[in-house]
């Protein structure tokens, strides 16, 4: 089944994400990109295809994430998620934008407090490209509790075998920052958490934070 993807492009964070999310989308996914990603487009979408899992990278709040335009792209008050897996690449919205749709049937996979844009660098790039190229192409097959937490563990692999990847490239290249992508990288699984159906059954890497951050 293709998927709904939604990107946004309008400051350095955004800009970064679209950077590796554009070479990497599904090659069935209907994509509403930087700025075709905005509200209507992205309603009319949703409504249009019912059926359509969702994955989206912007910026977000609790209860609701933004268009290209910076105003809410979709919110608890739409509750357009129902029935569909959705994995949501911005700050807070697990914390009640997630539980909500939870409770439409809804698989969630979003993220808690403030989340580290992807590094889009030359140096890094490649290392968040094949953990976002898994993800997109992952995370709507896990169709079970176990198989969701599973790839949770997943998830959380790779980020460690790319955090030992920065390693060898800041000994490699003494001048290179590789502190805003180990950030990055941890947020990545630590800050996930997926609402399986329900907001009574939130999924998480064992190891991850064990609280929502605010």
């Amino acid at each position: 089944m293709s998927s709904i993807g939604f990107a946004t492009n309008y400051d350095e964070s955004t800009s970064s994400n679209f950077n590796i999310v554009i070479d990497i989308l599904p090659e069935d996914s209907i994509n509403l990109l930087a700025t075709s990603a905005v509200r209507p487009n992205f309603i009319e979408a949703l409504k249009a295809y019912p059926k359509n899992d969702v994955f989206a990278f912007t910026h977000g709040d609790a209860d609701s994430f933004y268009d290209n335009n910076d105003t809410v792209a979709y919110s608890i008050d739409d509750n357009l998620f129902a029935n569909r897996k959705v994995f949501i690449f911005a700050c807070h919205t697990a914390n009640i934008l997630g539980k909500e749709a939870a409770n439409t049937n809804c698989v969630y996979w979003g993220y808690t407090g403030p989340l580290a844009a992807l590094e889009d660098d030359e140096l890094s790039k490649g290392i968040f490209a094949k953990i976002m190229t898994d993800v997109l192409a992952n995370f709507y097959m896990q169709n079970t509790e176990q198989e969701v937490s599973k790839y949770l563990e997943k998830i959380q692999k790779m980020c460690a075998a790319g955090t030992k990847k920065l390693d060898d490239l800041y000994k490699e290249n003494p001048n290179y920052n590789p502190i805003p992508a180990y950030k990055a990288l941890n947020h990545i699984w630590s800050r996930l958490r997926v609402y399986f159906k329900s907001e009574h059954k939130i999924l998480i890497h064992p190891d991850a934070d064990s609280q929502d951050i605010i």
